[in-house]
């Protein structure tokens, strides 16, 4: 059993946007993307339950950035605390289990996009080589 948040956010210690830096090209920009994503589920969290997301997230990251890792947002006492004092657990396999699938549905949603526009290149060339034998 581990904390949620500490599940959830453990992005902010690999610091995906740092590694994202130090890469180039396609690789950088999908792991930046990746960070991106990850970071809007304590913001929507924050959000829905009536406190200030931005507040909230920078406390969050600003408390694993000194090591507290287990550190989540409450929701109940809207703030930020521990999430193993307050008992908030769940399996690192649910938490893992959503990540996965939520990445294999955008590689499938990607795939269909990629096809979708090699289809239409294909009938833009189709179409340019018909008129050019008129």
């Amino acid at each position: 059993m581990v904390a949620i948040e500490q599940c959830r956010l453990s992005v902010f210690d690999l610091n995906p946007r740092h590694q994202a830096t130090m890469l180039q090209g396609m690789e950088s920009y999908c792991i930046r993307a990746f960070a991106e994503a990850l970071e809007v589920i304590p913001y929507t969290l924050a959000e829905n339950a009536g406190l200030n997301p931005i507040e909230m997230v920078t406390e969050l990251r600003n408390k694993h950035a000194r090591g507290e890792t287990s550190a989540g947002i409450n929701v109940r006492k809207g703030q930020v605390t521990n999430m193993m004092e307050e008992n908030v657990v769940q399996p690192l396999l649910v938490t893992t289990s959503a990540i996965t699938l939520a990445c294999e549905c955008v590689r499938m949603i990607l795939k269909v996009c990629a096809i979708n526009s090699s289809i239409q290149h294909n009938n833009r060339i189709t179409v340019q080589l018909h008129r050019q034998t008129r």
